[in-house]
This record gives structure tokens, sequence and C-alpha cells, in this order.
């Protein structure tokens, strides 16, 4: 059994890796992007919403019909934490759940052994006393009931039968349990020590069932076969539905014995689909006999194996297009997401066009599919309306994407829309997809208040999680858009995610917007902290010294005063007030407040001393969130790169300054080598600027270097620097 286990394993890995390999390009690292109108197909895109480049796996789970069991799934598999599990809790708990990584592979794994766990908990309360006590009298230890690999195999149910069956001797229910554990601990031992003494009418039933298990573990399928067969007529239940169920098994074995090579990859010739046809009728005399039996679901499963091995693509994918329904009897959608995903999307064997017309969800993903690499034409899309006859709203929503993507045309997309505009279940997936297409449509025409009111009603009508986070930042861009930042911060504003509300904060308003917000009573402490350390660190930084010493009038608010500002300063907390108070610096070399700085800086705006200081404030100090709750846009259409605030825009350079005052003729000695001293050190470690973005030559860092070795060789400097990098 332990051998199977690892070749069942061991075939579903090899199979995943090559899948996750094939359908999302085999990524490690994700860089969000914070946008509805992406178009880069890659495993950190996915949205929860039907479209040409989510992962597949993720428009499959959309087109589930239980809306309860997609939310378990995205749940599951692309929650924010998933995102960065290294980030504290307090942090995390503020990043946007969309887009997510579907990292399904990982989450199916997580998902079996969630499931083995709970089938392990389930059985360990329903072991009964008989049960107990003939493990007990066997192994002389209760061990068994905690290992966890016997609780989970089918080597327990045998043993639970052979300890209730009437018509069993004591010593023969020893031998048959002593013959059972063994096969269990190795599949290929000798039982027939064990079975040869079974005398009674009951245990010859239950040996012909272990000779045909151990028949079927050495791959001596004609044996098994007889052996089952005989077992399949007994009187006892368990036997003899056991039977039937293994004598199927048996011939799908047998019909694919040698079909597969060292590396389970499959040469479809070598499939015997005579007897193929013998399991697929064998599995089918068991659904009929059993049709809520103890095997159901696995031989439904296998029976999908039969129609792949048999090429029989239109049965295979009318078995998948049932399982996406409702009555789905499976205990895991995740790995039926892989199944399908593997067996049709990336099968080359699968001729998708054709085998697909009488699946119509299953050829919606695959058109979105053709779209997202622009090989669908809309000639082909307009042939497949009547396979969509039971499905209109899905073909409708079809057209719309192709019009939204392809040919991009947003008059047609609303029309297409406006069709069932008066659906209210917004909860289907399909219905929802259309909406947020009907959406960006409006903003592509400039209906700016009409796409906003959309927005609103989406909120408020959908209940998924996920469903609520694309409306939450569908509803921050089309503010960021039209220049109305004010709005996504009123009091009934649906933008309630920190990340969201920060990148609006930091790259789109201005100055005076950021004032207004103070007025805000919604607003948090914490939030209005934050906003009066960005004005000033923008106007400090900006070297905009009237308005930093004008906006230090904010800092009036002593409430304010005790909340910690997180995340922008090297060493943990801050508190607003460190404008009053000195900037951390090196020892010997002291550094006024920010507000004495500025006051100095506004008469003398290239004074030596204080451009220094203006840089150990700029490294000392940073804006929260700099990598995790402010990606850098990389496409126009990023939350945070639509329409950019010029207040900011252009913040001091530490290293520009430093070398400002290197070539200042009136600097002090100590000023030009403290300079020169904190130039060097930009570069400290790796040999990558650490201050700005300028690429400095290591000539000219060794030139610094000598300089400050030279020139100013008696100073503090000088004698704190021996290297330079």
């Amino acid at each position: 059994m332990k051998l199977l286990k690892l070749l069942f394993y061991s075939f579903i890995f090899n199979n995943f890796f090559i899948l996750f390999a094939n359908a999302s390009n085999d990524i490690n690292y994700c860089n969000f992007s914070l946008s509805l109108t992406n178009t880069k197909n890659d495993i950190c895109s996915n949205l929860p919403f039907l479209s040409p480049f989510n992962d597949s796996r993720t428009n499959l789970t959309l087109l589930i019909d239980n809306v309860n069991t997609q939310k378990a799934i995205f749940r599951s598999l692309s929650s924010p934490q998933n995102k960065a599990p290294y980030l504290p809790n307090d942090i995390r708990k503020n990043i946007a759940q969309i887009p997510f990584e579907f990292t399904i592979y990982d989450a199916y794994l997580d998902e079996v052994e969630y499931a083995k766990q709970l089938k392990i908990n389930k059985i360990k309360k329903q072991i009964d006393e008989k049960t107990k006590h003939l493990i007990l009298d066997v192994m002389k230890n209760d061990s068994l009931l905690d290992n966890n690999d016997f609780l989970s195999s089918p080597a327990l149910p045998f043993i639970e039968q052979i300890s209730k069956t009437y018509g069993l001797n004591e010593q023969e229910r020893k031998d048959l349990f002593s013959a059972r554990y063994l096969l269990f601990d190795n599949p290929t031992a000798d039982i027939s020590s064990f079975i040869n003494n079974s005398k009674s009418f009951t245990a010859q039933y239950f040996v012909n069932y272990l000779q045909g298990i151990s028949h079927f573990y050495k791959k001596d399928y004609d044996k098994a076969l007889k052996y089952f067969t005989d077992a399949s007529t007994a009187s006892q239940p368990w036997v003899k539905e056991a039977s039937l169920y293994m004598i199927a098994r048996t011939l799908l074995n047998k019909g694919q014995n040698g079909a597969f090579n060292h590396w389970y990859e499959i040469d479809f010739k070598k499939i015997n689909k005579k007897i193929m046809t013998q399991s697929y009728y064998a599995f089918n005399h068991y659904l009929k006999k059993y049709p809520t039996g103890k095997y159901t679901y696995s031989a439904y499963a296998l029976l999908r194996r039969i129609y792949w091995l048999n090429s029989n693509q239109f049965a295979l994918a009318k078995s998948y297009e049932t399982l996406l329904s409702k009555n789905n009897p499976s205990n895991s959608y995740a790995d039926l997401i892989l199944e399908i995903d593997n067996k049709i999307f990336f099968n080359n064997q699968f001729k998708l066009s054709y085998s697909l017309s009488k699946t119509p969800k299953l050829l919606a993903v695959y058109d979105l599919l053709k779209m997202r690499s622009n090989q669908l034409s809309k000639e082909d899309l307009d042939s497949q309306e009547k396979f969509f006859k039971k499905y209109p709203k899905l073909f409708t929503f079809l057209q719309a994407t192709y019009f939204t993507y392809n040919e991009p045309n947003p008059d047609k997309v609303l029309l297409l829309s406006n069709q069932l505009e008066d659906r209210h279940d917004l909860n289907d997936s399909t219905l929802f997809s259309l909406q947020v297409l009907r959406a960006l449509a409006l903003e592509n025409t400039g209906q700016w208040l009409a796409a906003e009111n959309l927005w609103e009603h989406l909120n408020s009508t959908v209940s998924s999680p996920y469903q609520l986070s694309l409306v939450e930042l569908g509803l921050a861009l089309n503010y960021e858009k039209t220049n109305r930042i004010i709005a996504a911060f009123n009091t009934n504003s649906p933008i309630k995610t920190a990340q969201l509300r920060y990148i609006l904060l930091r790259k789109s308003a201005s100055r005076e917007q950021l004032k207004q917000l103070l007025l805000n009573n919604a607003l948090s402490s914490t939030e209005k902290s934050s906003i009066i350390y960005l004005i000033l660190y923008k106007d400090l930084l900006s070297q905009h010294y009237d308005d930093f010493l004008e906006d230090t009038a904010l800092l009036t608010n002593n409430q304010l005063d005790t909340t910690p500002l997180e995340n922008i300063s090297l060493y943990g907390k801050a508190y607003l007030t460190l404008f009053s108070e000195s900037i951390p610096s090196h020892p010997d070399y002291s550094c006024p407040s920010p507000i004495i700085l500025a006051n100095i800086l506004k008469l003398n705006p290239k004074e030596a001393r204080s451009l220094n200081c203006l840089g150990e404030f700029s490294q000392f100090y940073k804006l929260p969130y700099t990598r995790y709750m402010l990606p850098s846009p990389k496409d126009i259409g990023e939350l945070g790169s639509n329409n950019p605030t010029t207040f900011g825009q252009y913040l001091y350079s530490p290293l520009k300054g430093y070398q400002f005052v290197i070539d200042d003729k009136n600097a002090s000695e100590e000023d030009k080598a403290y300079a020169l001293y904190k130039a060097i050190r930009c570069f400290s470690g790796s040999g990558y600027n650490r201050c700005d973005k300028q690429i400095i030559p290591q000539a000219k860092r060794r030139e610094w270097f000598q300089q400050l070795h030279t020139k100013y060789a008696k100073t503090t400097w000088a004698k704190q620097q021996p290297i330079y990098w």
C-alpha cells in the first residue's frame, strides 16, 4: 500500500509540475498590479471576474455554480496572508486582497492534507469497540489507532468488517487481520500462511477478496479478476460491493498496463481499448447497483480517466461540465480544477473547439484563453452562439469581452450589458463580470458618474469578499482618474482597505486635498497623523521651506502628538513631535530640528551643514510602507499612476546634496569631510547606491575616498571610513 501511495503521489506531482509550468509560466515571485485593465498573463494578475488574462483555473473556479464553494476556494487559495507570509499581521491585514496569486498547486496539497486530517479525526471517533479489541488482540497494543497512514488506508474498512461480521471464528478474524495488515505494510508480501486455514463459508469470501487485492498489487490482473469475481457473489454486503468496484479497477489497470513509461508519460497507442470498454461497463454496473455507494465518487473519477485514456473527448468534457454544477459529490474542488485544466486545456490530444461544443462553460474558458492572444475572430465567436442556448448570458458576456479587449468598442459593450441590466443576482459570476465590463466601458466613454454609480450599486449587491475588493479597487481608480480623492475618504465611502487609501494619499492627493482631508472628522487619528506627516515630509524634502513653515501650524493638535507613526523611522515608532526635535545624526555631527533647519535653509538654501542635515533627515525618516503598501506602478492604469500629483514629485536626494557640499568652495572642512564620508557610505556593503538612483562609477567613489584621506585625513570622518565600495 505504501508503495502504491508513493507511486500515486509521484504521478500527481509529475502532472502538477507540468501543469504549473504551462498554465502559470512557473513564476515564483509576484509584483501585484492594482489595476482592472492589466493585460499581462501571469499567476499574479488574477481578478475575481471572468477575464482573458486570468489563469484559466481562476475562470474555471468562477464558473462553479456553487457560490459558497467559490468563496471557499478563493479564501483558501488567495488570501493576502498568502501574498506575504513573512510580513507582520498588522501590515498584512492592510494589503488589498486583489489581484491575487492563484497558487492552486500549494493549495491543493494543503487541501489534501486538511481533508485527510478531517477524515482521520472522523474515523477515530467512529471506530467501534469490536475493531479496537481486534487490533489490540492481534497487535498487542493500540498504536495502529494513532497511525494516520493506516487509518486512511483501505485496510481499516476491511478490518472493521471482519471484526463485526457473523460467521467468523476468532482465529479466522486474527488470520484475516494479519493478512490484510501485511499487505498494508508490504503490498507484495506472501499472505498464504494466514489464509490457508480459513475454512468457514463466510471466511472464504474475505479470503477471495484478499487474494484479489494481493494479485492486484502484484499486477497479476487476470488472477485478481478471478478472485474478485468469486468474492463478488458473497452474501456479505461490504465484500460484495468492494469486489464489484475492484473488478472495474482491475480492468482499468489491465487496460492501461504498459502505456506509461518510467516518467509516467503516456503512449495512447498502447492503451487496450477493448479492455477499457470492459472497465467502463464494469464501473457503470457498480454505479447502477450502488448509486450512493462507498466508492461512487471514486468510480466517477475513474470513468473520467477511462474517457481520457480512450480519447473520448466529448464524454470527458461533459463529465467535467457536470461536475462544475452544484451537485458535484466531490469534497475537493481544487483537485477538480487542476484535473480539468490539465486534461482539457493543456492536453495536446484534445481537439478543443470541436470537443467543447456541447460544454458551454468549458468552451467559454477556452474562448477566454484564445482572446488573451487575440486568436479568436468575431466570426468564430458568432458561430458559437448555438452552443450557448442554455447559457445565453454567458455568450453575451463573451461578446462583451471581445469588444473590451480584442476589438475595443465600449458602445457595443454598453449595449450588450444593458440587455441584462435588470437582473440583480450579481453573485452570479457571469452577471457580475459583465457589469464590471460595463463599468469599464462607461469610464472609457467618459461617463464617470454613471460608472461610479454602478460601482456603488455593485458594492451594495455582491457578497463575495473578493468581488467586494474588486469593486473597492474599481471605485478607487474612478476617484483617482477624476481627481476626486476627497470622495474616497467620505464617511460612507466603500474604500476601507488601508493600502488603497494610502496610495491615493501619497500618489494622487495634492497638498490642498491633503489639508482639506484633515477637516474630515471620520478619519482616524492615525490617518490624520499620517496625513500631517506626509504634508510636512513632502514640503521639507521638496525644499519648499515657506510651505513647510506655514504647514507646521498643523502640529498644534496635541492629541495627535501621542499617535504613533508606523514604519517611517529606521528605529521603530515615531511621533509628530519629531519635527520639533533634533534630527538623528552621527554623535559627532549634531543637527537641529526640522523646523529650525527649514528656517536656516529658507534664508540660505546652500548652507552646507544644513544640506548635510537635510540628507540625514531624508535617510532616517521615510514615507511608510514603501515596499508593500506602495508597489511601483509598472503600467498606466494601476492605482497611483492615472492622475499623479505634482506635490512631492521631486524629493531631495541626499547624495546630490553631499556632492554639492563636496564641490562647495564656501563649505567648511568638517562639512566637506562629512559629505565625503556620507557619500561613500551611500554604497556601503553591496556597492549599490542606497541614497538615490544615480549610477556612480567605482572610480569616482575611489576618488572621494582618496580625497577624504588626503585633504581631510585628520578628521574624525577619515578615521571612521577605512574602506570604500
